[in-house]
């Protein structure tokens, strides 16, 4: 079984939109099924995800030089918008048959794993699964894969802590930080999820929606205490610092609910 995930899809969504994104991922898609062997099963497994099935008579030198091959094709340029081209990005997660599981929970459970560890390792990497591997958020391995559909369904919250001068007794402001209303864990910290959305790419995302969250709380108590003056503070990751859209995408927040940008602390 190969579990291929592509990358960017999100950062292409947002530079051209669900429509053209939606198409260029099915180019490339498209592209893999023509050079696959008839008898290789392929899956949608949402999102961006794609299952893989190869049948007994293909040995474990074919399954890694067919995933060389994927990941080559998906990589190649596609023609987006006018003349533009993109390129995706991928990572593939291998596993076998009796040896990583006899179930497929268990099989799926080792795609996992081996594709985290992929996506760790960098772009357009491949891992084979292997019973000693181990991985410093293997216990939250399943939130990887559900983090994709948590944004959708808009399971992110933030809370506020309050900020207190000492010396007047004061309200100063309010320090947010981000939580996940976890259908099934109830409220997970930001250690349970944080990490692995810094392996992943989506850090940008709720880097951005964070800001744009705490900016839309300032404005509303703005505008029902106007007399009130308090900051938020909001936490940046490394990551987000090393993007170089970090400050003219806070400047169109700010500009969109017309906020003083001493107001927020980041």
């Amino acid at each position: 079984l190969l579990l291929l995930e592509i990358q960017q899809y999100d950062d292409i969504v947002d530079a051209f939109g669900l429509k053209e994104a939606e198409r260029a991922l099915e180019k490339a898609i498209f592209k893999v099924v023509q050079a696959l062997p008839k008898r290789i099963q392929i899956a949608s497994y949402g999102g961006t995800k794609f299952l893989f099935f190869l049948r007994s008579e293909y040995d474990r030198f074919f399954a890694i030089d067919l995933v060389i091959k994927v990941i080559n094709i998906v990589n190649r340029p596609i023609k987006i918008f006018r003349e533009t081209n993109i390129n995706f990005v991928s990572n593939v997660g291998i596993c076998f048959y009796p040896k990583h599981g006899t179930k497929f929970k268990q099989l799926l459970n080792s795609l996992n794993i081996a594709l985290h560890n992929a996506i760790k390792a960098g772009s357009n990497k491949y891992v084979i699964y292997s019973q000693d591997m181990k991985s410093e958020f293997s216990d939250n391995i399943e939130y990887h894969f559900e983090i994709k559909e948590a944004i959708e369904k808009k399971e992110f919250i933030l809370l506020y802590q309050p900020i207190i001068n000492i010396e007047t007794n004061e309200l100063y402001g309010f320090e947010s930080y981000v939580r996940w209303q976890h259908p099934k864990h109830g409220l997970l910290a930001p250690i349970q999820f944080l990490n692995i959305m810094e392996q992943s790419g989506d850090i940008s995302w709720i880097g951005n929606w964070g800001l744009e969250e705490v900016i839309k709380e300032c404005y509303d108590i703005k505008r029902n205490f106007p007399t009130l003056d308090i900051k938020f503070t909001v936490n940046i990751s490394p990551r987000q610092l090393m993007d170089s859209d970090i400050a003219p995408n806070f400047g169109k927040i700010l500009k969109r609910y017309k906020m003083q940008a001493d107001k927020i602390c980041l």
